[in-house]
């Protein structure tokens, strides 16, 4: 996979579709949120986390856990949606590594977060991976 350019211009010669200033990925407990709390300066609880119980506040800048929002729309057999705010910062755990789970909903779960992050890569201008409290930088846009 190869991400793609973003289109130039505004939102409505992209399609409607926004385009976001950063992803951030990484295993749990890696120090992603830690990464984008000291980058932005941002205080505790400014970062909204999502949850697979509902669907997340697309219009805050600052959202962690896609990997839950993925979880969210599966259970309720719906497409995840690139909706999130215009320059918005999101977090995701990479959960494509490791043992295949048995369940075939957290099996499709996996995939299904796989195939949303690439979509998310494909609008982001950065893309960083961090990894024991280091960020790497994937792809970078200016």
């Amino acid at each position: 996979y190869h991400s793609r350019a973003l289109p130039s211009g505004g939102k409505e010669e992209r399609g409607g579709v926004p385009c976001y200033k950063e992803l951030v990925i990484g295993g749990a407990y890696q120090g992603k949120t830690a990464y984008v709390r000291e980058k932005y300066g941002l205080a505790e609880g400014e970062i909204q986390v999502c949850s697979e119980e509902k669907e997340p506040d697309f219009r805050a800048l600052f959202i962690s856990h896609l990997e839950r929002y993925v979880l969210f729309c599966l259970k309720k057999g719906i497409k995840p949606e690139l909706r999130f705010a215009e320059g918005a910062v999101l977090l995701s755990d990479d959960i494509s590594c490791g043992i295949v789970p048995m369940d075939p909903l957290f099996r499709r779960w996996r995939e299904e977060t796989g195939l949303f992050l690439r979509e998310v890569a494909g609008r982001s201008h950065m893309v960083t991976r961090v990894s024991c409290g280091l960020p790497s930088v994937l792809k970078k846009e200016v």
